[in-house]
């Protein structure tokens, strides 16, 4: 399966399309996803130079679609409404919500370019907040409830399956899926954030502090507290399997993008790894450890522990170029939204680093990826 950027020669016609077959907006075709790589007719909608130069027409009717993520090499650091340990943040509704251990929630309606405080979430330790669905749902450990907003300003009190350490969350394939310990009902799943049903974690894992990410129709969880041989996938909540990794180690960033998940560890000489199911996990290599993984428009972004340089590891056409992020450690939790990222720190602070990740001029193809995340969009040529 090949990947990158397929039209970025600009020399030649590799798929052999007449240009006067392009030569009107009508002769386009229809913009389709699938997964794995364009057909002989499809090509990939990234607004690359050859896409400009050889097929002006097409060009002319998607604009720069599609496009890889374009960053500064600088963040900008935004004050939130209280010093506090800021532990999760999910964006979905035309809002960033944050939420800090002790319950505090914290609420941007411009991208993150500034924060208002919001309502007090049940009292509890809080581990994780994930949307979807219209609804923000927040985890903490050792309760029997998580607690879910639409705003941010209000918050309900939800009835969890147990009181097991909850340790991540993530939404997918039309529903929530919360980990928590290894045993019985040490996990669930909730089609609307409200109603949970309880099911088994027999993976073999279970954690006071892990990473999920869901993609190619499997959430995938990692133990983030203890070096550990294996992780944990379920593809609806109920039933989850056990993989192994190449080595033990602690997975601290986990994401998916680009067709396959990226685990990032603590382990020297092997730090990160990748899988195209969240199944089956290969080697790679990174030039940090302790990294938070995160995916936005097409690229991989790792985060170290402290402000510094990142080097992508291999597979280098699936990763974007290396960053600086500020001091303060900022590779606790990330979201993405209205083309900017914003990631907080692991340090208790009142700030929340944020980058834009699209040029004004950019124009990409949020439906499409919206309702297909795990495929890829492509111009099927007429």
């Amino acid at each position: 399966m090949a990947y990158g950027n397929p039209l970025g020669n600009p020399l030649g016609n590799p798929l052999g399309i007449p240009r006067n077959a392009l030569s009107s907006v009508s002769s386009v075709g229809s913009i389709v996803t699938h997964k794995g790589a364009a057909a002989a007719n499809e090509l990939p909608a990234d607004g690359s130079s050859l896409l400009k130069v050889a097929y002006s027409a097409l060009y002319s009717a998607i604009g720069d679609a599609y496009t890889q993520a374009v960053t500064t090499n600088s963040f900008t650091t935004v004050s939130l409404p209280a010093t506090a340990t800021w532990v999760s943040v999910a964006y979905g509704n035309g809002l960033f919500i944050a939420i800090s251990s002790t319950g505090l929630s914290a609420v941007s309606s411009d991208f993150g370019a500034t924060w208002q405080a919001g309502g007090a979430l049940p009292a509890a330790t809080y581990t994780g907040i994930a949307y979807g669905g219209g609804v923000f749902v927040a985890i903490a450990t050792g309760v029997a409830f998580s607690a879910s907003t639409a705003d941010g300003i209000a918050w309900a009190q939800r009835t969890m399956p147990s009181s097991v350490a909850w340790s991540s969350i993530a939404y997918g394939n039309g529903r929530f899926v919360a980990f928590g310990a290894n045993a019985a009902n040490g996990a669930g799943y909730s089609l609307d954030g409200i109603a949970w049903v309880a099911s088994n974690n027999t993976a073999g894992i279970g954690t006071s502090q892990s990473r999920m990410a869901y993609g190619s129709g499997r959430f995938v969880v990692g133990d983030l507290s203890n070096n550990s041989s294996y992780v944990a996938s379920t593809a609806d909540g109920v039933v989850w399997t056990s993989s192994a990794l190449p080595t033990a180690r602690r997975v601290t960033g986990l994401a998916y993008g680009n067709g396959f998940f990226v685990a990032t560890s603590n382990t020297t000489g092997a730090a990160a790894t990748y899988s195209w199911d969240g199944l089956s996990w290969f080697s790679g290599t990174a030039t940090g450890l302790n990294l938070l993984a995160a995916f936005a428009f097409g690229r991989f972004f790792l985060f170290p522990v402290t402000g510094q340089s990142v080097v992508n590891f291999d597979l280098p056409e699936k990763f974007g170029t290396a960053i600086t992020s500020p001091a303060n450690s900022y590779n606790q939790s990330y979201a993405v939204g209205g083309g900017y990222m914003v990631v907080l720190s692991t340090s208790s602070l009142n700030l929340v680093a944020r980058i834009s990740l699209l040029p004004a001029t950019s124009f990409n193809l949020p439906s499409v990826q919206a309702l297909d995340p795990d495929k890829t969009a492509f111009v099927r040529v007429s």
